[in-house]
This record gives C-alpha cells, sequence and structure tokens, in this order.
C-alpha cells in the first residue's frame, strides 16, 4: 500500500517539481533581464538629461540674438491654421445646408 502511494506522488510530484524547477529559472532569466533593462533606462534618462542640458544652453543663446516677435501672423502660422478653419466653414456649411428648409 504504501509503495502504491508512493508511486502515486511520485507521477503527480514529478512533474509538477519540473515545473517549478523550469519557472524558477524563468523567473531568474526574467529578473536578469530587468536589472539589464533598468541600467539601460538609466543611462537613457543620464544622456536625456544631457541632452535637455544642452538644448537649455543653446536655447539661452539664441533667445539673446533672436529678434523682437512681431506681431502680424505669418504666413507659416496661417498655413497651420487652415486646414482648421476649412473644416469650421465645411461644418458651417453642413448646418446652414441641413438646417435651412428647402
Amino acid at each position: 500500500m504504501v509503495s502504491l502511494i508512493q508511486t502515486t506522488i511520485g507521477t503527480v510530484l514529478g512533474p509538477l517539481v519540473g515545473q517549478l524547477d523550469a519557472q524558477r529559472q524563468t523567473i531568474e532569466r526574467q529578473a536578469d533581464r530587468v536589472a539589464e533593462l533598468e541600467r539601460e533606462l538609466g543611462r537613457f534618462a543620464a544622456e536625456r538629461d544631457a541632452a535637455e542640458a544642452r538644448y537649455a544652453a543653446l536655447e539661452a543663446r539664441t533667445a539673446a540674438q533672436s529678434p523682437e516677435p512681431t506681431q502680424t501672423p505669418s504666413l507659416a502660422r496661417l498655413c497651420t491654421l487652415l486646414p482648421w478653419l476649412v473644416a469650421v466653414l465645411a461644418v458651417v456649411l453642413v448646418l446652414v445646408l441641413v438646417l435651412v428648409p428647402s
């Protein structure tokens, strides 16, 4: 009877122990990868901070050299607003066509 119980338990627990070992190995690999990604993230953050500092210094230098902005809208600004203006006009036209009785 004891040998039957041991065989049954071994049959059930054997695969479970194997699966636990495989999961442990997977967890260890993932922990190593997480540590590697954390180091990489730290390096990228440091590079970003350095780039932001360079950008701020460049912006400070060029701000002193740029002339006063004019109050008239430039052509580039009008070109960026043109799609919005067309969309608003299209909506107004649709509303007029829908709301005005024929």
